[in-house]
């Protein structure tokens, strides 16, 4: 359901920024006990839901640090939280854009100004591996075609904005079984051919990667994250969903983009927590060669209608991994209610809270920016138009990034643990 009631508020717009500013204060005080509130009802900001905000200018971002918090019962999990007394940095928040990338390249630049217009830093894609690499390696050589990625990192560097790849799917040559009408979602047979393809995407679009040297105009934003594989425990997206297969693609790809970059974040693809991901995720650490210390950081997907039950989700997996003695950064790389109504203030309410929630979550990444193209219908969860006009849950969405990039934060909420509870740590890492 689209919201078009705030384009008649265009001309106001410097003064609704101000408006926003002070209601989100007011907002940050109502919030301050989450767990107080009643069974679904989420405390949000409704008073500037159909405001459309200016983006304030990029500012460089700030460093996020992992506090380690020890509560009286011994708890040594970390939690991720912004600098004392720092705003909420651009990259934290970030929007899913591969419907976006499905339109023509002529269109690309007018969606993504769009886009970075709502604040957010960073920006999930699909990397294709098929499409890269259509054919199998011969005698070992590799025969890449980058000319679509290249035109996708091209236009993220052009517009300032951080690229998250998703290094996704099964080639059909590497996969070990079809699946149906949809190829892809097999895993590779051999997970070195994977490790392969993900070595040669940090090659290129990492650190002084070859893609920049060969394009030295554009704003240099290389890669420094890596999703490995998308819900690999939905049997949809990785058939037969084994947690031990993936523990070998995983290690395997991280071994390879380290060797590329040792300061690379890579991402066990975004689990999703209604399909037993805790239990998945056990397997998983398991059959991983240091019992899931090598992990950098987990992808979650929580699609819930209330925040109430998308932060019992973050305390269920930051329990988990206290168990194994784990303490990864978690980042939601997909994030949306599965309900039109609660979606404007769901998603900013997360936006207020996350940074500061205690829940060790170091990025929110929103599905989606728009729906798919060429007739295939909305996606329910898309918070903008074909065109890229923001329905109510982008302006929401905006309002609280923006209100957040701008805010210094000087508190934690109790939300998975308690803030007197959290030892604060400016200054150290």
């Amino acid at each position: 359901m689209r919201d078009t009631s705030a384009r008649g508020f265009l001309p106001r717009r410097k003064l609704l920024a101000s408006l926003a500013a002070g209601l989100a204060s007011l907002a940050m005080s109502l919030i301050a006990s989450p767990s107080e509130a009643p069974a679904g009802q989420p405390r949000h900001l409704m008073g500037i839901s159909g405001a459309r905000i200016p983006a304030p200018a990029k500012s460089p971002p700030h460093r996020m640090r992992i506090f380690r918090a020890r509560a009286l019962t011994g708890d040594s999990s970390f939690v991720a939280a912004p600098d004392a007394s720092q705003p909420v940095s651009p990259s934290f928040y970030g929007l899913n854009a591969q419907a976006l990338f499905g339109l023509p390249p002529s269109q690309w630049d007018a969606q993504l100004t769009k886009l970075a217009a709502t604040g957010v830093g960073t920006v999930r894609f699909d990397t294709g591996w098929g499409g890269v690499e259509p054919r199998p390696p011969s005698e070992g050589v590799h025969d890449y075609n980058w000319t679509r990625l290249d035109q996708v990192v091209a236009a993220l560097a052009r517009h300032h904005l951080q690229g998250l790849p998703i290094i996704d799917y099964a080639a059909p040559w590497a996969e070990s079984d079809a699946y149906g009408t949809e190829p892809g979602f097999s895993p590779p047979a051999d997970p070195n051919t994977y490790a392969s393809f993900a070595r040669a995407v940090a090659i290129r679009y990492g650190p002084g990667g070859a893609f920049w040297a060969q394009n030295p105009a554009l704003p240099a934003m290389p890669m420094n994250q890596y999703e490995i594989w998308n819900e690999e425990n939905s049997d949809h997206f990785f058939h037969g969903t084994s947690a031990a297969l993936y523990a070998s693609l995983y290690a395997d790809a991280r071994n390879e983009i380290h060797d590329v970059d040792p300061a690379a974040t890579v991402l066990v693809g975004g689990l999703v927590p209604t399909q037993n991901a805790i239990g998945w995720l056990n397997k998983l650490i398991e059959a991983l060669p240091s019992h899931g210390h090598e992990i950098d950081a987990i992808g979650w997907h929580p699609y819930y209608s209330t925040s109430r039950e998308t932060y019992k989700s973050l305390r269920a997996l930051n329990s988990d991994l206290a168990a194994h003695s784990l303490d990864p950064p978690i980042v939601l790389t997909e994030v949306n209610s599965p309900e039109a109504s609660s979606q404007a203030p769901l998603l900013h309410e997360l936006a207020e809270t996350l940074p500061r929630s205690g829940c060790n979550v170091s990025g929110m990444i929103v599905h989606t920016w728009s729906p798919p193209p060429d007739g295939e219908g909305e996606t329910p969860y898309a918070i903008a138009d074909p065109v890229g006009e923001l329905n109510g849950a982008g302006l929401a969405y905006s309002s609280a990034v923006q209100a957040a990039e701008t805010t210094e934060i000087h508190s934690m909420l109790p939300i998975c643990r308690t803030p007197t509870l959290i030892r604060r740590m400016s200054g150290s890492s």
